[in-house]
């Protein structure tokens, strides 16, 4: 076989059957004691052995081996394939001592090598093995499309004494739609994964979902089916293996405060250079979703990071984040909260309030539990000072008797903590509950620094945001709340106060509720598709090929010869 590609630059590389006439050049090349050291060949190769190998190659259908020949040099190495197997099979390639090293023969063999597989043998799969010091031969294999992924190693490179890294390429789906993987752990960021993937689901995008932890319920009460589901927290492995099944173009995924689940992905992802966005779901802690727990060193910032608005951008600018890499697109799951209708909010809260046993007459305050107590830094308050005002409120006045406090407990929080602080003053929903269900279903909504908070507000409650005693530095960007006109309140009397007149009806106009989340509907989904696109190409159709690097690798080999 004799393949040539007239349109690349430089000396023409050629791959040939490797025949009895290669025989000499590559026995002489075996003797070389660099040679066998980069390619971890632990004795030397006599003309007996070497002659036994060709003799069994020819007859291996397991195996195919080519001569790589240039222009002006002749034959400069050799490449191939073994473990043929179900569609896929070991790639290896090396270049003997001389002048054709160091003009990128190599890489050009390489990716010669990898078009006979996929286009001529019609391998599904190929992989190879590369020693983890060799860094220009991983560079060059990236290049090549190829991404590190596990297994590892089998046993015929044991005790070869240095580190093996095993790397794969899937072969190119001509007409295959685009496959983008939605992924999160967080409730707030799978609330606008949900509603994209609602979107993508017409756009020509194949979608796949992964929901861990507490995203499992969300998008189960979107009726979204995942494509997996973890309970847990998944760990790198779970990525990998993630990655190598859903095999990808382009990842959305959430962010967390605490949770691994999207920082693993974005790593494993960039890792394999398959573009990630990430989703900012609310104004605040902005370096620590991007970097590991308790630090600001920012180890999974993603390919683009879309950003609620202008205010968001310039918190991720400040906290360090590129701002090559920050997209203004807006929440697309408050987008859709703002567009429900009048009819639909009420028709939620009748059964809402029919499922809690509500009476009609009931005044319903809803408290919104932030989970303070349990985050690795302090607010300079907590759960137990805005339970004890709304409490002391409720239970004051010629209402009390008609008021009812519901308490909603934050996803990640053990609810049966909630239940002791509440001590049979409220009642604490079970995690279960749909939040906006019960966010309908209430008259008054407190919180802290809740995303429910200001959602709360969207949907036309009555809210406050209590922050006594708040400390300066994590609450420096809370400040959004007073600009969407949701109160920002300091002091517990005078929020008892305001819950008071409230349940006595003494403020009926009293305005609350915010002025409306400033975005076009719909723009949110619309941004993020563009961006989907810019990262990963149009929805169908087969995914550009990287350019290889014009270098020769170096010294320490890309795969093992035999």
């Amino acid at each position: 076989m004799t393949s040539e590609r007239p349109d690349r630059p430089g000396p023409e590389v050629r791959l040939r059957p490797f025949s009895e006439e290669h025989l000499e050049q590559t026995y002489g090349w075996l003797q070389d004691r660099q040679l066998r050291r980069d390619f971890m060949l632990n004795r030397p190769i006599d003309w007996e052995g070497h002659w036994t190998w060709f003799e069994r190659m020819k007859k291996d259908p397991g195996q195919a081996v080519f001569a790589v020949e240039a222009d002006g040099f002749g034959h400069i190495g050799n490449a191939g394939v073994k473990n043929l197997k179900g569609g896929s099979g070991e790639l290896w390639i090396y270049l003997g001592p001389g002048q054709a090293r160091g003009r990128g023969l190599g890489t050009g063999a390489a990716q010669e090598l990898v078009r006979i597989l996929f286009e001529e043998m019609g391998l599904k799969r190929i992989y190879l093995h590369v020693a983890k010091t060799n860094r220009p031969a991983l560079r060059v294999y990236e290049k090549l499309g190829f991404c590190r992924t596990g297994p590892g190693p089998g046993p015929e490179w044991a005790g070869k004494g240095r580190g093996v890294v095993r790397m794969e390429r899937a072969a190119p789906e001509t007409g295959r739609a685009k496959r983008i993987l939605l992924g999160g752990f967080d409730a707030g960021g799978a609330n606008s994964l949900a509603v994209l993937a609602g979107e993508l689901a017409g756009s020509g995008f194949e979608t796949l979902v992964l929901a861990a932890g507490p995203a499992q319920r969300v998008f189960e009460n979107q009726g979204i089916k995942p494509w997996q589901k973890n309970d847990r927290d998944i760990t790198a492995v779970q990525a990998r293996e993630v990655l190598d099944q859903a095999r990808p173009h382009c990842l959305v995924l959430g962010t967390s405060l605490t949770a691994m689940t999207e920082r693993l992905l974005c790593a494993e992802a960039r890792n394999r250079r398959i573009p990630v966005i990430s989703l900012i779901d609310f104004w605040s802690n902005y370096a620590g979703r991007f970097s590991n727990p308790g630090t600001s060193d920012l180890a999974f910032v993603p390919d683009r990071v879309a950003a609620l608005d202008e205010f968001c951008r310039a918190g991720c600018v400040r906290e360090g984040l590129p701002p090559g890499r920050i997209s203004i697109v807006g929440s697309p799951y408050w987008e859709y909260l703002a567009s429900w209708s009048e009819t639909r909010r009420e028709n939620i809260r009748k059964i809402a309030r029919q499922n809690l046993g509500l009476e009609p007459e009931k005044i319903v305050i809803l408290i919104i539990s932030s989970n303070l107590r349990n985050l690795d830094f302090s607010f300079g308050f907590g759960e137990e000072e805005i339970l004890e005002t709304v409490f002391q409120a409720a239970g004051a006045g010629s209402a009390g008797d008609r008021v009812c406090c519901l308490i909603k407990p934050h996803p990640n929080e053990p609810r049966p903590e909630l239940v002791d602080m509440v001590k049979g003053r409220g009642v604490v929903l079970e995690k279960e509950f749909p939040p906006m269900e019960a966010v309908l279903a209430s008259d008054a909504v407190v919180g802290s620094v809740s995303s429910l908070v200001f959602e709360a507000a969207l949907l036309g409650r009555r809210v406050i945001s209590l922050q006594p005693a708040m400390f300066p530095g994590p609450g420096q960007t809370l400040g959004i709340f007073s600009r969407m006109g949701i109160p920002e309140i300091s002091s517990p009397a005078e929020a008892a106060d305001l819950l008071q007149r409230f349940m006595n009806k003494e403020q009926e106009g009293f305005g609350w509720a915010a002025s409306g989340y400033p975005a076009d509907p719909g723009s949110a989904p619309e941004k993020l598709q563009g961006l989907i696109g810019e990262l990963a190409g149009p929805p169908s159709g087969v995914p550009g090929g990287a350019e290889a690097e014009n270098g020769e690798t170096r010294g320490e080999p890309g795969s093992l010869v035999r």
